[in-house]
């Protein structure tokens, strides 16, 4: 069992909290390689000049499944995160 899905089993919602404010302002490369071992979507946006920039990670256990979207400024830096967590079965 890794680290995040200790936290999660042990802990629960407060945790999932302190994680996805942790992530905050973390640069994009550093995200990537945090979540390295999970399954991970890197996507690139671009219309006319304006590029965009996000990661969605997720993250499964036994009971519930996890989806973190993060979101990057201009210096490629996490500044929006929407966490979306699904209970897959009666805890």
């Amino acid at each position: 069992m890794s680290k995040i899905q200790q936290y999660f089993t042990e802990k629960g919602f407060p945790e999932l909290i302190n994680l996805t404010t942790s992530l905050m302002r973390l640069g994009h490369s550093t995200l990537q390689d945090k979540f390295s071992d999970y399954p991970i979507c890197m996507i690139e946006y671009h219309e006319n000049s304006i590029e965009t920039f996000a990661i969605e990670v997720e993250l499964k256990f036994d009971a519930s499944q996890v989806t973190l979207s993060c979101g990057f400024d201009a210096a490629k830096r996490c500044d929006k995160i929407l966490c979306t967590w699904i209970i897959l079965k009666k805890i």
